[in-house]
């Protein structure tokens, strides 16, 4: 039917066709009427006139013309608006100019326009005769043209939503709502109280027994909504008792309730979570304080005492050579893990506060991976670790900072060495899309990985309980830290014994290259 409405061909024809059935069927009505009225079904006309001779020859027929032709125009008329504001070839809705103005206005066009034609009919046929059938069907057809426009733009309205958005009644509603709405609870109290007493006032004063009875309905609504606001007011005062009590779990139930204290309720409920989180985050915190203190202590210390035991036995006088050079390895060793602990925990400190700089440029990915696998080929060796390297056929390019990338390279390859299995396979795999490049280092651990990946970027955890492999434990979170400072992010899974480190950073666009390369070739002038 749908696909039938939109044939032009047939829409405007039923269109057409429309009009002759409804003009017809009003002629018809108004016939049948016009013989009730004067009795013609019991008594014949007794002044003989043309017209009431054939109106009472007419008197079954105008009842029978009317009730089928009102059937077909019906029918027509649904037709027609099934197609209205449609076309063959899309599904948009197309509007015309009469049916963007307020509908009020439309209604007022078209009625003006119907109402006169109705009003000249009536002229007419004050002067009863058949010649006036040559006035009154053109100006039916006319109308039926007017009442059928009337329909059609009432149909695209409706379909488009704009029946009543596009009107004077919703912009006058609208208007009122946004005042309303802008108002304080104790204004819309104050305008809701002054006009109930004023329709009391008026109701009392002229006693209209339908107007008492709307009053009684009215009264009786608003009972209940007074009862309904006080359970919503009780629930909300227990959820603000809840809360300074500090149970910071407890959530109000607002399902149900008016807007007004649904929004108060929706409120303290945003002001439990965030207090959850607050606290949440303090006793993360408090516990991150309290293992930085006992992890840096614990680290420092352990290197500083072999420092200071072997400084003791280099100053007895009857050690040999060999034991001397022995103790001085020893210092040599403990003295440079204390160094990088301490770099490690000045590099923490600068990435996590944010007081390192990025200067991205367009870097090749593909490179800064050889040579950092390159420059851990002997710790590869020394733990039968066996590097394979998977990368696209075209370069891995992305908008970076090589010093800063080449960091986050080390920690992790650092990570890797220090925890992995020996004898396994460690696999290096990299890709891109059209917005971001990635590096993803994968290895088995040498240990059971019974910690979260949340918990493995913190400062000072170790992928081993008992902390008796090398490093600070700051690698991960500096990587996390100086992959965030360059719009990347790194991504730490755990699957068992499996470690896997994705790096995301953003990848460079063609401009970004362009740009590079003429500062490159550029010539530069200069004393």
């Amino acid at each position: 039917m749908k696909k039938l409405a939109r044939l032009p061909g047939l829409k405007y024809t039923f269109y057409g066709v429309f009009c002759l059935f409804f003009s017809t069927f009003i002629a018809a009505g108004a016939g049948f009427i016009y013989c009730v009225a004067h009795d013609f079904y019991y008594t014949a006309p007794s002044d003989g006139s043309e017209f009431d001779s054939f109106a009472f020859g007419m008197r079954y027929g105008f009842g029978i013309i009317a009730v089928s032709c009102g059937v077909i125009a019906a029918l027509l008329l649904i037709f027609v608006l099934i197609g209205a504001g449609r076309r063959r070839r899309d599904d948009v809705l197309h509007t015309r100019k009469i049916d963007r103005i307020p509908y009020e206005l439309c209604l007022a066009i078209y009625g003006s326009l119907i109402y006169g034609i109705v009003y000249v009919c009536i002229k007419v046929l004050e002067k009863p005769g058949l010649w006036n059938l040559f006035v009154i069907v053109p100006l039916l057809l006319l109308g039926s043209l007017f009442f059928e426009e009337l329909m059609i733009s009432t149909a695209i309205r409706y379909k488009g939503d704009t029946l009543f958005k596009n009107s004077f009644t919703y912009r006058i509603y609208a208007l009122i709502r946004q005042i309303f709405d802008h108002m304080s609870p104790s204004w819309k109290l104050t305008v809701a109280a002054a006009a109930y007493f004023g329709a009391t006032y008026y109701i009392f004063t002229y006693r209209n027994a339908i107007l008492l009875a709307v009053w009684g309905v009215v009264s009786i609504i608003l009972c209940v909504l007074a009862g309904a606001s006080a359970v919503f007011l009780d629930s909300i005062k227990h959820g603000t008792k809840e809360l300074a009590g500090g149970n910071v779990e407890h959530k109000i139930d607002t399902d149900g309730m008016f807007a007004l204290f649904a929004e108060i309720g929706d409120g303290l409920n945003h002001i439990s979570e965030g207090l959850s989180k607050a606290v949440t985050e303090k006793t993360r915190s408090e516990r991150l304080r309290t293992e930085l203190i006992t992890n840096v202590s614990h680290d420092i210390k352990t290197p500083l005492t072999s420092i200071v035991n072997y400084v003791d036995l280099l100053k007895r006088e009857n050690i040999s050579e060999s034991q001397r050079a022995e103790y001085l390895d020893v210092l040599d060793r403990q003295s440079q893990k204390l160094k990088k602990l301490i770099v490690d925990l000045v590099e923490a400190s600068k990435a996590i506060t944010g007081n390192i700089t990025a200067a991205p440029v367009p870097t090749n990915l593909n490179e800064l991976v050889k040579q950092s696998v390159a420059e851990y080929s002997d710790r590869f060796s020394e733990r039968s670790l066996d590097p394979i390297i998977e990368m696209p056929g075209s370069a891995v390019t992305a908008y970076a900072d090589g010093r800063l990338t080449w960091r986050i390279f080390d920690n992790l390859l650092g990570n890797i060495c220090n925890y992995s299995m020996p004898g396994t396979r460690v696999y290096i795999e990299m890709a891109q899309n059209e917005n971001t490049a990635s590096v993803t280092f994968k290895n088995i651990s040498a240990t059971v990985l019974n910690i979260s990946p949340d918990e493995l970027v913190e400062r000072f955890v170790r992928g081993d309980a008992s902390r008796s492999t090398e490093g600070s434990g700051l690698g991960l979170s500096i990587a996390t830290s100086l992959a965030e400072i360059q719009h990347g992010k790194l991504n730490i899974e755990v699957d068992g014994d499996l470690f896997k480190a994705t790096l995301y950073l953003p990848q460079a666009t063609d401009e970004e290259m362009n740009e590079s390369i003429s500062d490159i070739t550029s010539p530069r002038t200069g004393s």
